[in-house]
């Protein structure tokens, strides 16, 4: 049966049928909904979430105690093998403030799909959403160690697809942030869906993307607004709150479900995204071998001479929170890159303009 969920589900409401799926998984028992009844939240569509993290992550849905986490964090990793042995397919989505060099990722959701098959060719036709599987998804917390752990297991299985939109700031923050928890995560399997329709150099937005989707396949989303990230991180602040509000906690939600509509209504030129994943392949090579993100910092600076308002300092604010990040793994001798010293030399004088500093723990402003 279905049954739509508030995002503050009384226990009397959990939607047992994808909890109970997850437990049979899990090898978990049935003392494990009394343990679980109190971490979950639903989408738009009402597909319930588990949300992981050792302290609050969404308002109004209280940490978990030690036993409870311990418990949790059991069943995911029993989960997680199961869902290894199966070959999962799972849409991933990031949230955070300025992913990549120098940024914090905060959050982490997966869902699992059916929409394509093993070979990446869609399977689904242009249906409702609401008449296509339904899986428990995750909501997990990046700022905690054991959030990190789930997400190297996920995103470091080779045989669990990770299907993302625009994956490439998501894998160089996955891959080298070092603070405030190191994520070191090793992506292995990772489908850009971007790529499969725009060229890596020219990237289609997702906006953009979703004009395409038929409209009864967005019809319960809320559009998706936009967050003014500029205003905040023109100041070094967080766009975010923390602990998430609750609208903000279904917005990462539901960017699940609109990279699904996509999958599920959209088909790349060659009828599968092989090619898309070879070029996501390409990416992760290419992150993996630049650990410092300089190449990044080169493209950063050239766009960052044509652009002008609050968007210029807010690129001054990336550009000089990423060269923060590399003098903390080099100290001393970061002076020996000559695009990192100027780098530096051209965003400080903007930074000063606008009186904004940027610790060198790479704090936010409150």
């Amino acid at each position: 049966f279905w049954l739509k969920c508030t995002l503050f589900a009384a226990p009397s409401l959990i939607c047992l049928s994808w909890m109970d799926a997850f437990i049979d998984a899990a090898s978990g028992s049935p003392s494990d909904l009394a343990v679980l009844q109190d971490f979950q939240g639903s989408s738009s569509l009402g597909n319930p979430f588990l949300i992981i993290s050792e302290a609050e992550l969404v308002a109004g849905i209280r940490a978990p105690s030690k036993e409870e986490l311990d418990r949790m964090m059991i069943l995911m990793s029993k989960y997680i093998e199961f869902a290894t042995a199966k070959e999962t397919l799972m849409i991933a989505d990031f949230e955070g403030e300025m992913p990549g060099h120098g940024g914090e990722l905060v959050s982490a959701a997966f869902l699992p799909t059916a929409s394509l098959d093993s070979n990446l060719v869609p399977t689904m036709s242009k249906g409702s959403q609401e008449g296509m599987p339904k899986s428990l998804g995750f909501l997990i917390d990046l700022r905690c160690e054991c959030g990190a752990s789930l997400a190297r297991q996920v995103m470091g299985s080779k045989r669990i697809t990770k299907l993302i939109w625009g994956a490439e700031k998501d894998l160089q923050a996955l891959m080298h942030q070092a603070s405030p928890v190191a994520l070191s995560v090793e992506p292995a399997a990772v489908v850009d869906v971007q790529l499969g329709f725009s060229d890596p150099s020219k990237r289609l937005g997702m906006k953009r993307m979703l004009e395409r989707v038929p409209a009864e396949l967005l019809g319960r989303l809320p559009h998706k607004s936009q967050v003014d990230f500029d205003a905040f991180h023109a100041l070094n602040r967080r766009a975010l709150s923390l602990p998430l509000a609750p609208n903000e906690a279904v917005y990462a939600m539901d960017d699940l479900h609109r990279i699904e509509a996509i999958l599920v209504s959209q088909t790349p030129a060659s009828g599968s995204y092989s090619e898309a994943r070879r070029l996501t392949e390409e990416t992760v090579r290419h992150t993996r071998a630049d650990p410092l993100g300089l190449k990044c910092l080169s493209t950063d600076l050239k766009w960052y001479a044509k652009m002008n308002g609050v968007r210029f300092t807010v690129a001054a604010v990336r550009i000089k929170r990423h060269i923060i990040a590399i003098k903390a793994k080099l100290g001393d001798e970061w002076r020996q890159h000559d695009i990192v010293v100027s780098a530096e030399q051209q965003v400080d004088e903007e930074l000063r303009r606008a009186q904004v500093e940027i610790p060198a723990d790479l704090s936010w402003a409150d």
